[in-house]
């Protein structure tokens, strides 16, 4: 993900350059379009994804369209590369499309730079939201009182493991899994062959996977508090980045200069493809890659949770959310197929678990049904719900918080750092970050 700072001042530079020109406001009501009388509507709906994601909301999107002869939608799809820098641009500049899909965090940076999307609550009478959990739209997708977006499927931190890996090692992760526990299995499974590793993880698993939950676990606080202060001290945070130096010196992990070049995409691992891991901590979104590649042998555990933990760490949020653009003249339009997308029947059989398990139970039914969700996706989600960790703020998800974990966890990785001196490098690069973080946001 590129850093808050480069997406605000793609923001700031465009909207200067706009504002000489007039209707940067919402769209004016006189240029709404109503299909349900005869208007020709054309909608522009944006997303991410894998062509398997590309291919499931394309055949929904014309679905919609056969049902509503009068609405066509444009879609504009592609990889996750360089996407939320071109959304940026397109905010900026009053292009971007009337429906938009985005990561659940960068709704926080958004949100800085003004109104980008439009409250839900105002589409009320349009969009039936009563099947989703109302707490988890609070927690999640909410922003002062205003609903920024849906979530677009449910996503929990859950294990993948390979059944074969571990009964030849005689390891077990199933049951009472905490962090000692995965070391003393971990061995077991490096003893028995030297190039078999546990755990597959690159820098941004260690990032959302082990050190933040981690160290979260510890202290049953916000990785960063909603007054911008750190919700760790520096021993805390020693004793995670020790915990991730171990799984590297015990043979838990592979060494990072083989794990880390498969940076965001470790189901590329060739040690994955090969079946040399025993697991992976994933999202439940992305168990149909991993589980993929080990067919039968695949299966899911619940997340390393100690004893004394103050809180689960198990993250429980949206895969991604559906937001309609505050600039779109035809919202209403856009909630229309919002409804569609989260309600309707025939939709969910289609979409299925592309973007996880649907939030809606109607929905997430039709789609099991059909036999169009994982179940092991839906195992790893349901288990998740049972115990949930803290629902993250906004803060500890920034992007340049992200980036300066990210640059020690590697520090750590390659033994630039101890894992003292990483604490202590970062904690100093966070005090300045966070000060600057908080005079921004008064």
């Amino acid at each position: 993900m590129k850093n808050r700072k480069k997406i605000i001042s793609i923001l700031c530079a465009i909207s200067i350059a706009t504002s000489v020109f007039v209707g940067c406001g919402n769209a004016s009501k006189e240029t709404a379009k109503d299909s349900s009388k005869g208007d020709q509507v054309t909608l522009r709906f944006s997303w991410w994804g894998s062509d398997v994601r590309h291919k499931a909301t394309l055949e929904a999107i014309d679905l919609y369209m056969k049902q509503n002869p009068n609405v066509k939608i444009e879609a504009e799809y592609g990889g996750v590369d360089g996407y939320q820098d071109k959304l940026s641009t397109q905010l900026g500049g009053g292009t971007a499309p009337d429906l938009i899909q985005l990561d659940n965090p960068w709704i926080y940076d958004y949100a800085k730079q003004g109104e980008m999307f439009y409250d839900l609550n105002e589409f009320k009478d349009i969009v039936d939201m009563s099947g989703f959990d109302k707490k988890f739209l609070d927690g999640y997708c909410t922003l002062n009182g205003k609903i920024q977006g849906l979530p677009m499927g449910l996503n929990a931190l859950t294990v993948v493991y390979n059944k074969d890996i571990l009964k030849a090692a005689n390891a077990d992760i199933t049951k009472d899994l905490d962090w000692d526990k995965l070391i003393e299995e971990g061995k077991k499974v490096h003893a028995q062959n030297s190039s078999n590793y546990l755990l597959n993880a690159e820098q941004n698993n260690f990032l959302d996977f082990i050190i933040m939950p981690y160290v979260i676990q510890k202290t049953g606080q916000q990785w960063v508090k909603d007054d911008y202060t750190m919700g760790f001290d520096k021993a805390t945070l020693t004793q995670a980045f020790e915990l991730e130096r171990k799984l590297f010196d015990e043979g838990i992990v592979q060494p990072a200069e083989q794990s880390f070049t498969f940076k965001s995409k470790p189901e590329q691992n060739t040690a994955w493809i090969n079946k040399q891991f025993g697991s992976a901590i994933s999202w439940a979104a992305g168990i149909g890659v991993l589980s993929g590649t080990l067919g039968d042998s695949a299966d899911v555990t619940l997340y390393p949770v100690p004893k004394d933990a103050k809180s689960s760490g198990i993250v429980v949020r949206p895969a991604t959310l559906l937001c309609i653009n505050k600039k779109s003249p035809n919202a209403k339009e856009a909630a229309k197929f919002m409804n569609f997308f989260f309600n309707d029947k025939e939709a969910a059989k289609v979409l299925g678990d592309v973007r996880s398990i649907p939030p809606v139970e109607a929905s997430r039914k039709a789609a099991l049904d059909a036999n169009k969700v994982n179940p092991l996706a839906v195992k790893a989600v349901e288990a998740a719900t049972k115990n949930p960790g803290l629902i993250y703020n906004g803060v500890s998800s920034n992007s340049e918080l992200r980036n300066i974990l990210l640059t020690e966890i590697e520090n750590v990785a390659y033994k630039k750092f101890t894992p003292d001196q990483a604490a202590d490098d970062m904690i100093k690069l966070y005090e300045s970050k966070l000060k600057e973080l908080k005079s921004a946001a008064n």
